[in-house]
């Protein structure tokens, strides 16, 4: 971003914007969520599957680590519109916003927090979730 505003901060810079979007979505849909529901890729077979509601072992731990990548990949989205929008020329300004893709954030957290079997998260002890 920083590079890319050294350069232009006008139709670029914009089009850097639908990059990030475009790659945000990718992230969520084709890495997250697929490590969720389960997958013939090699670095994710070992991933239980969604609809395995046990509440102890691998796959709610794994469902609490991808929970835990979505709150950080929703607050970083804020941070990227904001300095999106600091940077970028003001005829393109109103036209900034990642809105989509917080929305997209919050419901593939709501569901991976359901799916993570709220009532024993209560009782994680989170300092052990990583071992």
């Amino acid at each position: 971003l920083e590079q890319c505003a050294k350069l232009s901060t006008g139709q670029p810079l914009f089009e850097l914007c639908s990059l990030h979007k475009k790659w945000l979505r990718i992230y969520a849909e084709n890495v997250l969520i697929v490590s969720l529901k389960g997958s013939a890729h090699p670095s994710l077979r070992n991933f239980r599957h969604r609809s395995d509601t046990s509440t102890t072992g691998p796959h709610r731990n794994h469902n609490l680590v991808v929970l835990e990548i979505l709150d950080y990949c929703l607050s970083t989205v804020s941070e990227l519109e904001d300095k999106m929008q600091e940077k970028i020329n003001n005829e393109f300004k109103e036209h900034i916003s990642f809105q989509a893709e917080r929305d997209m954030f919050v419901s593939h957290r709501s569901e991976t927090a359901r799916d993570a079997a709220p009532s024993t998260t209560a009782r994680t002890t989170w300092a052990s979730t990583g071992q």
